[in-house]
């Protein structure tokens, strides 16, 4: 294990959101980080197999983007 975490996760709804690697159907969740001091991270993962889509956090005004999927996630 690296370390623990302390944070909320609140689920913000379903969203139909489009990356390189497609457009998908994902859930959307915000990471409050505030404990830390940190801005929250959003993050929008699939249904049913939590694959990551997309993430964004503003701390380091960073993205990341599912850029490619062989095969089925499910």
């Amino acid at each position: 294990m690296l370390g623990e975490w302390e944070f909320d996760i609140e689920f913000i709804g379903e969203e139909r959101i489009t990356v390189p690697a497609g457009t998908f159907d994902t859930y959307h969740y915000t990471y409050h980080l505030d404990h830390y001091g940190w801005a929250p991270e959003q993050v929008w993962v699939m249904p049913g197999s939590n694959q990551l889509v997309k993430i964004y956090w503003d701390v380091l005004k960073t993205s990341y983007v599912l850029a490619e999927l062989n095969g089925d996630p499910r």
